[in-house]
């Protein structure tokens, strides 16, 4: 949460924007961390301070996406009956290392396009229909200037 792009993307003027900044960001990390993943993985299994150190890591995701959405939720920006708790539930789901893996390493999708589509199906599920709309739509300011602007406007052509 002491990030600075965690702490852009609470700053942010809106849903979408928020919701791209952590797509944009946290797949980065998604991205370095993934040669490791599986080994950690394993680890995990066998060694139990690796698996608490690993449960540690992903509440921790947990507890930043919950504050997120609540402060989307206090925004009016979830769409209507969506609490905070499920819409981190949504986003803990799609937004995750097992999926940036299937999708990139195991289909060959480019990181980019991988964020397009996360950040697509983020927008669609968790944001109200006026701010999903508006944070699809070409040339939308909540991907100006990210890595995945070009690959969002290819997926929804």
């Amino acid at each position: 949460m002491d990030r600075a792009w965690m702490q852009e993307a609470f700053a942010a003027g809106d849903g979408g924007r928020r919701l791209a900044l952590v797509v944009e960001h946290g797949t980065d990390i998604y991205r370095r961390l993934a040669p490791m993943f599986r080994a950690v993985s394993a680890a995990a299994s066998v060694d139990a301070d690796v698996d608490e150190a690993w449960k540690v890591i992903v509440e921790g995701r947990r507890t930043g996406m919950r504050r997120l959405m609540k402060s989307m939720q206090d925004r009016g920006e979830l769409r209507a009956g969506l609490g905070p708790t499920r819409a981190a539930d949504i986003m803990s789901a799609v937004n995750r290392h097992e999926v940036f893996l299937a999708l990139t390493v195991e289909s060959g999708w480019s990181v980019e396009a991988y964020k397009a589509w996360t950040y697509a199906t983020l927008a669609r599920q968790l944001l109200g229909d006026r701010q999903g709309g508006d944070a699809l739509a070409p040339g939308s300011s909540a991907t100006a200037g990210l890595s995945f602007e070009a690959a969002l406007r290819d997926l929804l052509v």
